[in-house]
């Protein structure tokens, strides 16, 4: 199987995510930087299944999703919960980890 190790280190802290790449499973990051007045959103999957997630659970933050969308920056995971290798309104976003500040 193929891997993707990714490092994200926070202060005083390393956290590492692993992620099989076959299209059951993958992650994103969603984070939202206020620079300078400039709000800036950033959306990163590890493949563009965690990508397209990430960009699912915004469009649905309101509705479907209600309540996952937490924080200033956040890891969210998503399952291919019905096995037709895309990702739908039928399939699992879950919040890993969510930071109130970045």
């Amino acid at each position: 199987m193929n891997y993707v190790l990714i490092i994200l280190k926070l202060v005083h802290f390393v956290r590492v995510i692993r992620n099989s790449i076959i299209g059951e499973e993958d992650y994103a990051f969603i984070g939202f930087v206020n620079q300078n007045d400039i709000k800036i959103l950033i959306v990163w999957g590890l493949t563009y299944y965690g990508t397209s997630a990430a960009l699912q659970l915004l469009q649905h933050y309101d509705t479907i999703y209600d309540g996952v969308l937490d924080g200033k920056a956040m890891i969210i995971k998503w399952e291919d919960t019905d096995d037709n290798d895309i990702v739908d309104i039928n399939d699992s976003i879950t919040s890993i980890e969510v930071w109130s500040s970045i």
